[in-house]
């Protein structure tokens, strides 16, 4: 990791999350400090994002496959709202080598819970033509709303 400049403007679009940039090009969010994938999702065109919402239901999201191409999930975050009664559910990641990975999301009766899952660098498909699918059972009924949005891109390799 390279020094990290002493003066840095945001010039991320979300006041919640700051990017800064080491002397090495590299890029950091204050929340993980791992360094950002900037290729080859550098070129907009790779790029893909998906968002899905469940209230009291289960969830789905759902990056999509390109012909061809793998599949890169970069990252997800995951906004639980406060309900009247607290829950829990397991998140599951399928479609990736090594899935479908597991994650355990707590819901609290105050509050909310925010999730963010960032890959230092894109976890890529079992196989070309393969999609990311993200779901999770419900926390229950008397639990808020949940969001999910994903992003990633698409590679020949």
């Amino acid at each position: 990791m390279g020094d990290i400049a002493a003066a840095i403007a945001n010039t991320n679009d979300d006041p919640k999350v700051i990017v800064l940039a080491d002397s090495n090009g590299n890029k950091y969010s204050l929340t993980n400090l791992f360094p950002t994938q900037s290729s080859p999702n550098a070129d907009p065109t790779n790029q893909i994002d998906a968002n899905g919402v469940a209230t009291a239901g289960a969830l789905s999201v759902t990056l999509s496959a390109l012909a061809g191409n793998f599949t890169y999930l970069d990252g997800f975050e995951l906004t639980v709202a406060p309900g009247t009664v607290g829950g829990s559910a397991e998140l599951s990641v399928a479609g990736g080598i090594g899935g479908p990975w597991l994650y355990e999301i707590v819901s609290t009766v105050a509050g909310g819970q925010d999730y963010s899952f960032q890959f230092p660098k894109g976890r890529k498909t079992t196989a070309v033509n393969t999609a990311f699918v993200i779901t999770m059972p419900s926390l229950g009924a008397t639990t808020g709303k949940v969001s999910c949005a994903a992003h990633g891109h698409y590679s020949a390799t």
